[in-house]
């Protein structure tokens, strides 16, 4: 050896471009550029998403608009904008008014805003919210009641769905509302969601909604007072609809719905109410006077209390409110835990009068439809 490095040949066969290796620098400035165009291509598209989304709810809310007006609706507002890029599409709607045509109702809605919101990885669901001051406008036949109202939750979400009755959830917490007349209503916190069965091949016996109602905490003011004092402390319902209900007025379409044999099925009804504390379940559907009438079993605390209360007020008679406590009394047991006695009894409702067992316990008013005379009944 002369002391010099000697370079090793290749080896036999072999190619030195075939065994060429890029630096790491490049190898890493490489796999950046791919991972900035794919980033680029996936930004335009989803830019051009929301684009498209916007265009679609602001062109849908102008056609619904033009088309109410057009059959008859009062529908404007002041001006709109859409915002929320980039997780939300948001278009608010400012001081808005609405009036159904003449033949779907008279009623009148003017509020401050709606702001209607949809989530761009989840289009096919709505929600809207309506903050501020609402004033409504509705003739009940006896005259016009005017109602202002403001809540600190006033929204509901929805899915856009082109077919009526697609469900939903309304939500309310904080409501106060003016009734006119000095009366009020005041409401801690409400929920009532429905949600529509797959229609299928529907039967009387098909179930096509759900509802479900939460509240607490509802307080009204003025007034005659209601039999068992203002404050409602809690209500949950949860309902089933069997049969279905087709579109038209009402209660034209409630009348079709009865004839074919539909009922509500009514799996939870609890109620905190006064001293009353009831948990009930049961069947609940229309008579010929288009009235509520059901059957229910039940187990109600404090009734003895409210009976009394009822007596006091003159909502039962003296006589009958002996009977009740006496009847009814016997069915009454002392729970283990102590505590006001638990009556299980059936609770029925027929000809808008309410038993408890055999005994009366008090008459409904009537319900009085836009299209009725004073007996509930349709008008010819």
């Amino acid at each position: 050896m002369n002391g010099r490095s000697r370079r090793r040949a290749p080896a036999p066969g072999a190619h030195p471009a075939l065994s060429y290796r890029a630096p790491g620098y490049l190898i890493s400035l490489r796999a950046g550029v791919y991972a900035m165009i794919i980033f680029v291509v996936i930004a335009v598209l989803y830019v051009s998403y929301w684009l498209v989304l916007a265009k679609l709810l602001r062109d849908g809310f102008d056609e619904w608009v033009q088309a109410r007006r057009d059959a008859g609706a009062i529908a404007h507002y002041a001006n709109s904008d859409l915002d929320g890029f980039p997780l939300r599409l948001r278009f608010t709607v400012d001081a808005p008014t609405y009036g159904p045509p003449p033949e779907e109702g008279g009623w009148f809605w003017e509020g401050e805003q709606v702001v209607a919101t949809v989530r761009p990885w989840s289009p096919g669901r709505m929600t809207i919210r309506l903050p501020g001051l609402h004033r409504i406008e509705m003739d009940t036949g006896d005259g016009l009641v005017v109602a202002v109202a403001e809540a600190r939750t006033l929204e509901a979400e929805f899915p856009m769905a082109d077919a009526p009755w697609s469900g939903g959830t309304v939500q309310v917490a904080g409501l106060d509302a003016s009734l006119g007349d000095d009366r009020s209503l005041a409401v801690d916190r409400l929920q009532v969601a429905v949600t529509p069965h797959d229609p299928g091949r529907p039967k009387h016996t098909s179930p096509t909604y759900d509802l479900a109602v939460e509240a607490d905490d509802l307080e009204f003011s003025g007034g005659e007072a209601p039999p068992l004092g203002r404050r409602l402390k809690r209500l949950i319902l949860d309902a089933t609809l069997l049969g279905t209900l087709p579109p038209g007025p009402w209660p034209d379409s409630l009348v079709a719905w009865r004839d074919d044999g539909g009922t509500v099925e009514v799996t939870r009804f609890d109620l905190a109410y006064g001293p009353l504390a009831v948990e009930a379940s049961g069947t609940v559907a229309v008579d010929e006077a288009i009235q509520p009438v059901g059957a229910f079993t039940a187990r109600i605390r404090g009734f003895f209390q409210a009976v009394e209360t009822l007596r006091e007020r003159g909502v039962m008679r003296g006589r009958d409110a002996v009977t009740a406590k006496l009847v009814l009394g016997v069915l009454a047991k002392m729970p283990e835990d102590g505590g006001p006695a638990v009556l299980s009894t059936p609770l029925t409702l027929q000809e808008r009068r309410l038993y408890a067992g055999p005994v009366l316990l008090t008459q409904l008013p009537a319900i009085r439809w836009s299209t009725a005379d004073d007996t509930g009944a349709p008008t010819p």
